[in-house]
């Protein structure tokens, strides 16, 4: 979502393709971050990060290295046609 927001105020077309893109982004983003604090309410963290967690040394380098990074590029990709 932030990616479409930042794209969007950069970019000087106009059209209502780009209005539609970063509002379908966004009524995606929200929709998905909802249902994931929803699902952390009802049922905790979950399990599999929890599994993983407990078989590293370093939780905070693991998380960084193996979840947030490996996002990121796939953001990066993700996001190019913006």
């Amino acid at each position: 979502m932030v990616v479409a927001w930042a794209s969007f105020l950069q970019t000087a077309a106009h059209g209502g393709h780009r209005a539609l893109l970063v509002a379908l982004t966004t009524v995606w983003g929200l929709r998905l971050a909802g249902y994931l604090f929803w699902r952390w309410r009802k049922n905790g963290p979950d399990s599999r990060y929890v599994f993983m967690l407990k078989r590293v040394d370093n939780p905070a380098m693991f998380m960084l290295t193996r979840v947030f990074v490996l996002q990121a590029i796939l953001l990066l990709f993700v996001s190019l046609p913006f």
